[in-house]
């Protein structure tokens, strides 16, 4: 019979080679087993090494990741399974591995990569308000009601590329009140891409 659901996201990556990869990422996921990866930067064909352990697997804007904690740097990282080249598990000597929390590890990222984060406060216009009031958008939000029919956002994030291209993507539904640093980004952005116009 015909399916009763169906993924309308546009821009989603086609996985169809892929399967090997992920299988074998899940699978090392799950085994909690320390790994060798042959990973892809997309800079010019640049392919380096990394280790370390799968912590979770997750995705975002279309494509998977895979969260490695990287003993060597001390730090959890999100990697895209389709740059993945090659993956294995490896010996390694038994290690204190720090306990792993989602909720931490995405209260530093607006989407998937990290930074400092920063008090940021929006103002959606009161047209649009409807697409914002049930739906989330990172862990720290906070929203309310403004007497002029509009919503204030408040949250804590990086203000990475991720979150400009949300916000511009947005177009006049999304007004960046603070930080100042914040707005002279967009503007920046937009100012980048009427140029190319």
């Amino acid at each position: 019979g015909d399916n009763i659901y169906d993924d309308k996201n546009i821009g989603n990556y086609n996985y169809e080679d892929d399967n090997e990869t992920i299988n074998e990422v899940i699978k090392l996921t799950g085994d909690r087993s320390y790994v060798q990866v042959k990973y892809d930067t997309g800079s010019s064909g640049n392919i380096i090494e990394i280790n370390g352990y799968f912590r979770k697997v997750f995705t975002y804007d279309g494509y998977l990741y895979v969260i490695m904690y990287v003993p060597k740097d001390e730090h959890h990282k999100a990697i895209a399974i389709h740059r993945i080249q090659t993956v294995e598990a490896i010996e390694m000597p038994v290690r204190n591995i720090p306990e792993f929390n989602y909720d931490e590890f995405c209260e530093i990222r607006f989407g998937v990569f990290w930074g400092e984060p920063k008090d940021i406060k929006l103002e959606i216009s009161k047209d649009f308000k409807h697409y914002f009031t049930k739906r989330f958008w990172h862990q720290t939000q906070k929203l309310r009601d403004n007497k002029n029919g509009s919503l204030f956002i408040s949250m804590k994030v990086p203000l990475s590329y991720e979150l400009i291209s949300w916000i511009v993507g947005w177009g006049k539904a999304i007004k960046v009140i603070e930080p100042a640093a914040l707005v002279l980004k967009i503007k920046d952005k937009l100012k980048e891409t009427l140029e190319m116009y």
